[in-house]
Order: C-alpha cells, then sequence, then structure tokens
C-alpha cells in the first residue's frame, strides 16, 4: 500500500553487490590477512569460504566467515530462498536453512562446524553432499556383536550386509558404530553397535544420528528391492534388519526386500515407486499415532504405483524380555517366552503375504 512507511522492499541485485563490496572491503582491512589478487571474485565462487580461510588465522576465521556469509544471505533472500527454521543443536530461530547441513537436520551458523564450513545452498548447488564416515565392511565380530545388541539373527545380518544395507564406522565418541545405507548413498543413519546412546558433538546424545546432509524425505533401499517381489516397508534401520530376520526365519528371505523409510514424515517418492510397481508390500506399522498416520498415507501412494498392500500392527502381542510393550518389528524378535506363546499364530502370519498373491490395505 502506498504511504506505508513499514513496508520491506526485496533488495535489488545493485544493492546486494554493493553490500557485498561493503563485507569485501571490510575483510581485506583485516590485518591478519595476505594480500590476494581478485578476492571479491574468489569470494564470490562455491568454496570461497575455504580460500579466504587459507590466508586467515584460526582466530580471524570465524569472522571473515560471518562477514562472507553475509553476502552469500542477502543473495538468497534475493533468491527467494531464505527462510526461519530451528536450529537442530540450540534449538533457537534462526534463517537459511537451505545453507546449513541440509534441511533435515539443519544447524545455525554458530553450531554449524567451521572445520567443514557449511555447503552452499540447495537453490545454489543443487543436490546435497552427505557427509558419510570411513565406512567398512562388517567383520563377523561386528556381526556378532550387533546381532546380539538388537536380537537380530547373525545369518539375517550377513545377508543384509550382502546387499549393501548396512557398513561399520569407528568414531571418536561412540566406538565402533554402524550405518544404515543405501547405493544411491543419499542418506546415512548412524547408531552405536552396543545400542547405547550415539553422543553428537556438541555432547547430546540420541539413539540414532542421521550423517549431516542426509536426505530423510525418501525411503532406502527401493533399489535394492528390485529384484524381489515381496516388500516389508518399515520406519527406521533396525526394523529393516528385522525384516529379514523375521523372513528368514520364515523360510523366505530370498524373496523379501526391506523398505526402510527414515522417519515417519519421509515419502515415496515418484523413482522409488516406478521401481516398486506391480509388487506386494506389506507395511509394519509403529505401534504410536504418528506411526500408523504415516503407514496409511504410504499404502495409498503405494497403491497409486499398483502396490498390492496390507498392514501389521504390533498392539496387544505383549512385551519384550525387558518389559518394554511390543512396539515394532525389532521388539518381536525379543518377546517374552509367555507372550510368544500366547500370540504364537498371530505373529506367525508376519511373513504369510510373501507366499500370497492378494492382500488389502485395512486403514
Amino acid at each position: 500500500m502506498a504511504g506505508d512507511g513499514c513496508m520491506s522492499q526485496v533488495p535489488t541485485q545493485g544493492a546486494i553487490r554493493r553490500r557485498q563490496s561493503e563485507v569485501l572491503c571490510q575483510i581485506r582491512e583485516r590485518r591478519t590477512m595476505s594480500p590476494v589478487k581478485n578476492v571479491p571474485r574468489l569470494l564470490a565462487t562455491r568454496g570461497a569460504t575455504r580460500t579466504v580461510r587459507k590466508f586467515l588465522c584460526r582466530r580471524e576465521y570465524s569472522r571473515a566467515f560471518q562477514c562472507a556469509s553475509l553476502a552469500r544471505i542477502g543473495q538468497r533472500y534475493a533468491e527467494g530462498s531464505l527462510q526461519p527454521f530451528h536450529c537442530s543443536s540450540c534449538s533457537g530461530l534462526s534463517l537459511d536453512v537451505g545453507g546449513w547441513n541440509g534441511r533435515n537436520l539443519p544447524l545455525c551458523e554458530r553450531c554449524s562446524d567451521r572445520e567443514e564450513p557449511p555447503e552452499e545452498s540447495v537453490a545454489a548447488v543443487g543436490e546435497k553432499k552427505i557427509h558419510l564416515p570411513q565406512l567398512q565392511p562388517p567383520a563377523e565380530a561386528d556381526i556378532q556383536r550387533l546381532s546380539q545388541s538388537r536380537g537380530i539373527d547373525s545369518v539375517a545380518l550377513r545377508e543384509a550386509a550382502k546387499r549393501g544395507l548396512w557398513c561399520c564406522f569407528d568414531d571418536q565418541r561412540n566406538g565402533r558404530c554402524w550405518l544404515f545405507t543405501d547405493q544411491r548413498r543419499k542418506c546415512g543413519i548412524r547408531r552405536r553397535l552396543d545400542n547405547k546412546p550415539f553422543y553428537l558433538r556438541d555432547g547430546t546424545k540420541r539413539k540414532a544420528a542421521a550423517c549431516a546432509g542426509s536426505d530423510m524425505r525418501t525411503p532406502l533401499g527401493y533399489l535394492e528391492a528390485e529384484k524381489y517381489s515381496y516388500l516389508g516397508i518399515v520406519e527406521g534401520p533396525p526394523n529393516g534388519l528385522a525384516v529379514l530376520a523375521h523372513a528368514l526365519a520364515a523360510g523366505v528371505m530370498e524373496l523379501v526386500a526391506p523398505i526402510v523409510m527414515p522417519c515417519s514424515n519421509s515419502n515415496f517418492t515418484a523413482q522409488s515407486l516406478q521401481v516398486l510397481r506391480g509388487k506386494r508390500a506389506r507395511i509394519y506399522l509403529d505401534d504410536d499415532k504418528s506411526g500408523k498416520e504415516a503407514a496409511n498415507r504410504w499404502a495409498t501412494q503405494l497403491q497409486g504405483a499398483d502396490v498390492t498392500v496390507d498392514g501389521f500392527a504390533f498392539d496387544g502381542l505383549g512385551q519384550t524380555v525387558t518389559g518394554k510393550p511390543i512396539a515394532d518389528l525389532n521388539d518381536l524378535l525379543v518377546i517374552a517366552p509367555e507372550d510368544y506363546k500366547n500370540n504364537r499364530a498371530t505373529i506367525g502370519r508376519l511373513m504369510d503375504f510373501a507366499i500370497e498373491t492378494r492382500g488389502q490395505w485395512v486403514a
């Protein structure tokens, strides 16, 4: 509205360039910086913060990085890609989610890693880059350790490793760990082999931690499942491994492939549905509200790709040997003996879809 003095205006490209020049002049005036030619051009390119860092001492790098990021944020504001978000570490409100370790586990500038400056925004560069640890094939000791901590048969774990669904790595804070991923290498979810909480760099702990840059929105394992006729769809990596353990017990492991949704907010993409078209699937619902809502959404998506799908719920199946209520497929591997005896017929139907030809989803 004309005359409204409080209206904000989108900065023009000229204004952004002038502000960038001012920032660059401030950086060049720092005494600790060695003379360099074409600094404005260097800062305007991808990886510019790494170039600046070569010519600044460690103390001055942080300030120069902040100045350079101001120019970058101004550019993204003009592009319309600037948006507010809550930092996944300190929970503080910040801006520019695309520029700080991805949209799934965003970090504010204060919490982001100065050793590895944040990647450029999705709008500026395109695909995000995932930061994976140094991965190794699981050794026999790793397999036995994970089998003991999660109650998953070692034969099923070897099969999952053979399909490329999990690897191991060493972590300074957490010791020997395992990571669930697939051949696309777009998402990696880390856990400790001993099943204890995973410690992050800031001292917080979680039961699992996605690698920086992981795409938590899309399913894992769908390319590996292309040659299999039957799909066990679950949320979370331990349940993905449990799919193969239950399939092994039912004698159909060679027929079934796990599809792992990284979280309840994940969805099937057009590409994944194209690969899975026409198959037979069963969704193993996590026994909570978000898990059931997600399962209904996934079923609708799968049905649109001509996938025959039904579901299996865990409510009323009793407790684990530690007294925890059975809530998912992995819990069912460590069910208390008395509860297994009382629910043996129901549990025996876990994998019967792999020898059936029809099924129906019931919401």
